[in-house]
């Protein structure tokens, strides 16, 4: 109830990207329908196979609004403090005219290794081994990504690389290219980008 007070206060509506939302589950990012923090689960882009979510606004609201301990005289409130991690994804902001698009690299494993297709069933998404910036202009770039075939417990090696370019185009469109420069790992792959 409190996620959803939280998103009328807020907002909080539209497509977003998410892996979860009401049940409506592909274990990617891929914009869908929202219209409740309290609805979503597998925050995008870094982890959307897993269950993480934004409950614990719900909790620091709670805590806020409410005197937690019956201890002392005074009210007992909590604040939540939150640590903000790095992204273990790459982001590049993408400057087009007046807009900036940003180009996250993604990966998905959807099959072999006991890992099903179906709709709904878990299947990994993939880590990124190694990032090689090989040219970068303010209308050009140019990179190459080595993918793990799981999330992990793996080996670490070269099961997949993806080299990505971009280009500006003079009517502030963006032109992205993927081209499959390797592959070796025995999981079937869909590597693209957000």
């Amino acid at each position: 109830d409190l996620t959803d007070d939280i998103s009328v206060e807020e907002g909080i509506g539209g497509y977003h990207y998410i892996g979860d939302n009401k049940g409506v589950y592909d274990g990617a990012c891929t914009p869908k329908d929202v219209t409740s923090l309290g609805d979503i689960q597998g925050l995008c882009p870094e982890e959307p196979t897993k269950l993480g979510s934004y409950y614990s606004a719900a909790v620091a609201y709670f805590g806020m609004q409410n005197d937690i301990s019956s201890a002392g005289d005074d009210e007992q409130r909590v604040a939540t403090y939150t640590v903000g991690i790095a992204s273990p994804l790459p982001k590049i902001h993408i400057q087009a005219g007046s807009s900036e698009i940003t180009l996250v690299p993604f990966g998905k494993s959807v099959g072999g290794s006991s890992i099903s297709a179906a709709t709904g069933s878990f299947q990994p998404t993939n880590t990124i081994v190694d990032f090689f910036v090989e040219e970068i202009t303010p209308t050009y770039g140019k990179f190459r990504i080595n993918y793990e075939d799981v999330e992990q417990g793996a080996d670490h090696d070269m099961d997949a690389i993806v080299e990505y370019t971009y280009q500006v185009n003079a009517d502030d469109t963006v032109t992205i290219t993927l081209n499959s420069v390797y592959a070796a790992g025995g999981i079937i792959q869909h590597l693209g980008y957000i």
